[in-house]
């Protein structure tokens, strides 16, 4: 994984599909990062066809399936990379965290893996922090 100059992560993306809401998970509850839409995990640019079509479609995802609300922490920019179109998508280090996806439960780095913790985990999770006498949303 490459890193850009703020020793931040930058992980490349061929093309948009339904996981990438788990990376954008992973980055929001750790220090953040950017991930590059139309650039294989080889660095070979392949581009996107359609980039606005991508950010709107992201910009959905990221509004419906993550928790709490992450939308004011992830921006996208379109770049050109050896004349084709990228998507830059980064994702700032979120304030509410833990952020988890809405149907599955959070995700945090682990290390080489990411580990998925059931939805019921992040509720005692929250329960241990409400005890400390901090809180965590659970729902968006």
């Amino acid at each position: 994984m490459a890193q850009n100059p703020d020793n931040k992560p930058i992980m490349p993306r061929a093309e948009l599909t339904g996981d990438i809401c788990r990376e954008i998970v992973t980055l929001a509850n750790t220090y953040g990062g950017e991930l590059l839409i139309g650039v294989t995990n080889g660095g070979y640019v392949t581009g996107v066809a359609d980039p606005q079509d991508v950010i709107k479609r992201l910009g959905e995802m990221v509004r419906d399936y993550i928790r709490p609300d992450l939308t004011a922490f992830v921006s996208c920019e379109v770049r050109e990379i050896e004349e084709k179109q990228v998507v830059a998508v980064t994702v700032r280090k979120g304030e509410q965290r833990p952020y988890n996806l809405a149907f599955f439960g959070f995700y945090r780095s682990g290390g080489v893996a990411d580990i998925i913790a059931p939805q019921e985990h992040y509720l005692d999770f929250c329960g241990m922090f409400k005890h400390a006498g901090l809180s965590f949303p659970l729902s968006r």
